[in-house]
């Protein structure tokens, strides 16, 4: 098994409107597990990202119900090794589904970035 950093990029262009958006985020097949993940936004699209919300799903079933972007960021003066949220490790068939709800239009390109820290096959 190696373990290695995987990222997933959710991206809405200006003048999106308010809603849900969905999203598979391919991890190849020889990812099993996901051991830890932080999001990072490169850019906000006019929002407050914190106030966007995000839920993660496997194959089987949702990990989490929609928490808001605030609870996923890692400020960038924790060490990198520090940041993946690493609690509750789930299985995964090669990818996982995100859901991300922005709370307003955006007024400019919206990029979210999702790390995956995963136990990989290769």
């Amino acid at each position: 098994m190696a373990i290695k950093v995987i990222v997933g990029e959710i991206s809405q262009s200006a003048g999106t409107p308010a809603a849900s958006y969905e999203k598979r985020i391919e991890l190849g097949v020889e990812v099993k597990k996901v051991i830890g993940y932080y999001v990072l936004p490169i850019l906000n699209g006019g929002l407050v990202p914190e106030q966007c919300r995000l839920s993660l799903a496997n194959s089987a079933k949702t990990l989490f119900e929609p928490v808001g972007l605030g609870h996923l960021i890692v400020n960038q003066n924790v060490a990198i090794k520090d940041r993946f949220f690493t609690e509750e490790p789930f299985d995964v068939d090669g990818y996982v589904n995100a859901r991300l709800a922005i709370p307003s239009p955006t007024t400019a390109p919206l990029l979210i970035q999702i790390l995956f820290l995963v136990e990989s096959t290769k």
